[in-house]
């Protein structure tokens, strides 16, 4: 839902690339203290191993950046 939202701002105000927007969401989302449970699912992703998210993650935003890159 987030995602959907962050790319119908983006068509409207391009300002801000897709990715970083979407970023920008999360943290806003994750800071968010009003959620109840989702806060503690929260506390259990922050016990992911951090190299295991950047091998997953960063070859997926790099794709969709240069994929969506107007040139």
């Amino acid at each position: 839902m987030a995602s959907i939202l962050a790319r119908e701002i983006n068509k409207r105000v391009p300002l801000i690339p897709y990715t970083p927007l979407l970023i920008c969401f999360g943290f806003t989302i994750g800071s968010l203290k009003w959620w109840g449970n989702l806060n503690d699912g929260a506390d259990n992703v922050s016990l992911i191993n951090p190299h295991g998210i950047l091998t997953i993650l960063l070859p997926v935003l790099i794709f969709e950046s240069s994929y969506n890159a107007k040139l």
